[in-house]
């Protein structure tokens, strides 16, 4: 890039920010915008400095110079906060994030940036789990430091965790880096606003301002979504850490709801992210083993309409793994698409019906000179199976509340079970069930995990296990590609 070429990130920005010292990339921006989210840039443009004090407009901007900043990183913030972020989460490394972090904390943004601070964060810990390639003591400790410099809550403890947990090294050296306020420009408010209509001709300023009626939206979501595009300085992120009320996801609904009817989807996707992120992994309360089926039913429509695949990929694992109740009788099950439905209740069903009759399989004598297994399946072995479980019967039955992965770990605590010989004259074939053979056969369950398939259902067909173009993987962080 040369030092002519201007990056337009706002293209009636009255700001020519001048980044970097060699090769300067020159980035345009609103000066509004900057001042809304940075206390910094707001006196720098105030009228007790140079900058503020000279006349500035699109079509004569003022030149700021930065030198001491890089200007990739700049050019993040600027996207970030113009709600221009196009950039896939997924190629963003440790390093950008923490060099992102230096500039958020340096221009004090954190206040005001939290929920897109999240999303950036809690997207890179999900996408590089312990085990990952990417992850290493280094890599981790620079995210740590990066939610700490954008005071990211739920990121730090997630990161201080998994240092605690998975490094034994100290930390890495010290880092030597240290028009009106965001406009919705959303077609409807564009049009309603031009001269064509009443709301438009008539005169408005702060002062006398014009008031618009809509009664058919939610007053509580459209007032989160305003302050979520002019960066109000509301506790959005930690309202919603209160995941024992059922509230939250209903508000999280309200609020995609929105968001999708004004388009807005895509310009606050970061801030979509860091919420539905932030409400999937923040901690059970005290008490409780599990969410509601109608907050989560709540969180997938949420995800859907915010065209977040990696929350929505979270929760209806979720859904699938840790609810009995039959999803199409659930309050709100209405909110759901047919297809997801449909996929969420066979997928549920078949990893149910996969442990049920899977388990009582390995009781089944076997013969080791004969290459079937016998067709009897060992009613001792079944009633034994029952007991270890404190059940009256096998199989368990869904509708007692007894979730998969609790079945799961049960099955992986079991101990030794004997079963009968075959029939037969061979007496050196096995007469017990193993404990070792137990947890590999819960360890096939949990491999087998299944989650939908948000490509899929964004295509409207019927997602399912089958899918291996846009699935994702919970256990290895990534999507499975064909082999």
């Amino acid at each position: 890039m040369t030092n002519h070429t201007v990056e337009i990130i706002a293209p009636d920005g009255d700001v020519i920010l001048l980044v970097g010292t060699e090769d300067k990339q020159r980035l345009q921006v609103s000066s509004a915008t900057l001042s809304s989210i940075s206390p910094v840039f707001k006196a720098l443009l105030g009228p007790h400095f140079r900058e503020g004090q000279q006349p500035r407009s699109s079509s004569n901007p003022v030149s700021i110079s930065l030198p001491d900043d890089e200007s990739d990183d700049m050019n993040r913030l600027c996207q970030i906060a113009h709600l221009k972020f196009e950039e896939d989460l997924e190629s963003l490394y440790c390093d950008d994030i923490l060099q992102l972090a230096v500039l958020v904390d340096k221009y004090d943004c954190s206040a005001l940036l939290q929920p897109q601070s999240a999303g950036i964060l809690l997207s890179w810990l999900l996408n590089h789990p312990p085990g990952h390639v990417s992850f290493t003591p280094v890599s981790i400790w620079r995210i740590a430091l990066a939610a700490f410099l954008m005071r990211s809550m739920q990121a730090f403890r997630d990161a201080t965790e998994k240092i605690i947990v998975h490094t034994t090294v100290g930390p890495p050296p010290s880092i030597s880096k240290s028009s009106p306020c965001l406009a919705l420009n959303v077609i409807v408010f564009k049009v309603l606003f031009s001269p064509r209509f009443q709301e438009g001709q008539q005169p408005r300023d702060s002062g006398h301002p014009v008031e618009i009626e809509l009664p058919e939206d939610n007053s509580a979501a459209m007032l989160r979504l305003c302050q979520m595009a002019h960066f109000q300085p509301v506790n959005i992120v930690e309202t919603y850490f209160k995941k024992n009320a059922p509230r939250s996801a209903s508000e999280l609904c309200d609020i995609a709801k929105v968001m999708d009817k004004y388009d807005r989807v895509e310009p606050l996707k970061l801030q979509s992210t860091g919420l539905l992120l932030s409400w999937l992994e923040s901690p059970l309360p005290s008490g409780t083993d599990s969410v509601d089926l109608n907050s989560l039913l709540f969180i997938t429509v949420a995800s859907l309409l915010m065209h977040c695949a990696q929350a929505f990929a979270i929760v209806t694992s979720r859904i699938i793994f840790r609810t009995t109740i039959r999803i199409n009788c659930a309050p709100w099950a209405e909110l759901i698409p047919l297809n997801v439905i449909v996929t969420l209740e066979g997928t549920r069903s078949a990893a149910w019906q996969h442990f049920c009759f899977g388990l009582p399989e390995l009781g089944i004598p076997k013969c080791p000179e004969w290459s079937n297994k016998w067709d009897n399946k060992d009613a001792l072995f079944m009633q034994r199976l029952a007991d270890a479980f404190n059940l009256p019967f096998w199989p368990p039955r869904m509708e007692k509340g007894m979730t998969l992965p609790r079945l799961l770990d049960r099955t992986r605590d079991m101990v030794a079970v004997p079963r009968s010989r075959p029939t037969c004259s061979h007496t050196h074939s096995k007469t017990e069930v193993s404990a070792e053979a137990f947890r590999k056969f819960a360890d096939q369950i949990t491999e087998r995990s299944q989650t939908l398939c948000f490509g899929c259902i964004r295509g409207i067909h019927l997602p399912g296990v089958n899918c291996r173009k846009h699935i994702w993987s919970l256990r290895e962080g990534a999507e499975i590609e064909d082999s």
